[in-house]
């Protein structure tokens, strides 16, 4: 990939987690790990509810980022969530006003945020196999996802593979065979 902008995000739960969603800059070089560093993991083990709010970055990233490969040549970039829980429910305004602290946010459903998204962003969900919701309830969380995305919901088997499944799923979408 030339001229990478990269952002990273840490994504909780927003009806049981106080940090909901984090994000860096996007950038370009090596001052991307000193916003990484600042990002705080919480440990919480999560609600009750069998999901993360993947959805809050979507949310964010479909209100509040700039694509400059969009803006400017027409490319899409990519986003990626991973987790080992099932899709979230919607966003309400009430979860809105959690993660951002103010009313004016644009209530969305999932679907309608991944049709925004898409129009600037290749969206994949890649499902933790490893995780503890998985190994207890793989059939939902499968299903879920591919209603979702279809072939954009990709399984991980080994969490130390995860770059090698981003980097083939960016290859795919520039034209590389999937076999290879």
């Amino acid at each position: 990939v030339s001229d990478p902008h990269i952002m990273f995000s840490a994504i909780g739960d927003v009806d049981w987690d106080e940090v909901v969603l984090q994000a860096s800059q996007f950038e370009a070089d090596i001052k991307i790990v000193d916003q990484l560093t600042k990002l705080c993991l919480t440990r919480s083990g999560g609600g009750g509810n069998w999901w993360e709010s993947y959805n809050a970055l979507w949310h964010m990233a479909a209100f509040h980022t700039s694509c400059d490969a969009f803006e400017k040549d027409g490319r899409k970039g990519f986003l990626f969530t991973f987790g080992d829980e099932e899709v979230p429910s919607d966003l309400n305004a009430t979860r809105l006003k959690k993660i951002y602290k103010r009313d004016d946010e644009i209530v969305a459903s999932n679907t309608q945020l991944l049709e925004l998204l898409e129009e600037k962003y290749h969206v994949f969900h890649i499902i933790i196999e490893q995780g503890n919701h998985m190994r207890y309830h793989p059939k939902e969380v499968i299903k879920q996802w591919q209603e979702l995305l279809g072939q954009n919901a990709l399984m991980c088997s080994d969490y130390k593979k995860l770059s090698e499944i981003i980097v083939s799923a960016m290859q795919v979408m520039a034209g590389n065979d999937a076999a290879d």
